[in-house]
């Protein structure tokens, strides 16, 4: 049975451009999906697997053993009750046939509490949705980034988007950005890890936050 392929987010990528080659055996497609620049490496061969090369603004995977889901029967074909044990889906409420696909991140790293992250807009238009017929999926990161740094004296904490806290962060405090958004005023927000004492994971506002 086919399950959400969940990916490892372990660190985070620079803008810089990347150019892809395939193998010989594989035909190279180029598409762009959501701002999202994907290589298509297609096999000629049926006996072996695609792979794809996934470059988004902050990072750029190769996902290996995976292939697209392109219909709406794929996608809910694709669920089980694992999928809630990794993360919380988001709610459909309506579909069109070819509004399907669909792409989620899971970070894992050593002591990290997980979380999903979409690569897709809100809508359900063109999104992207690798699936494999069991967990063995290779994801590999090319490229890396440092953490960003706390550039306010003092800097609140939200719980999403415009809900601010009463926790906040201060100068200098290290963080690391695992999800950017932006609201409807356009203002940019950061999903942000921060440990100290204990680990933390909220929003921020983006303009407090310089990335190296």
């Amino acid at each position: 049975m086919r399950v959400i392929v969940f990916l490892f987010l372990l660190f985070f990528g620079n803008g810089t451009v990347y150019a892809y080659e395939c193998d010989e055996d594989y035909s190279k497609i180029e598409i762009n999906i959501n701002n999202n620049d994907i290589t298509w490496c297609k096999s000629r061969f049926s006996m072996q697997d695609n792979y794809f090369f996934l470059k988004t603004n902050r990072v750029t995977y190769k996902i290996e053993h995976s292939s697209f889901a392109t219909s709406v029967e794929d996608y809910f074909s694709s669920l089980n009750n694992n999928s809630e044990l990794f993360c919380s889906r988001e709610k459909i409420t309506s579909l069109n046939i070819n509004e399907i696909l669909f792409f989620t991140l899971h970070p894992s790293g050593i002591d990290e509490i997980p979380y999903c992250y979409s690569l897709d807009l809100r809508y359900f238009d063109e999104k992207i949705h690798f699936v494999k017929d069991d967990s063995d999926v290779k994801v590999s990161m090319l490229g890396f980034n440092s953490l960003g740094i706390i550039n306010k004296d003092k800097q609140y904490l939200y719980n999403s988007p415009n809900r601010i806290t009463r926790m906040y962060l201060v100068k200098g405090d290290k963080i690391r950005v695992l999800k950017e958004e932006k609201d409807e005023k356009g203002d940019t927000w950061y999903f942000i890890s921060y440990k100290g004492k204990k680990e933390i994971n909220m929003w921020i506002k983006a303009d407090s936050v310089d990335l190296n």
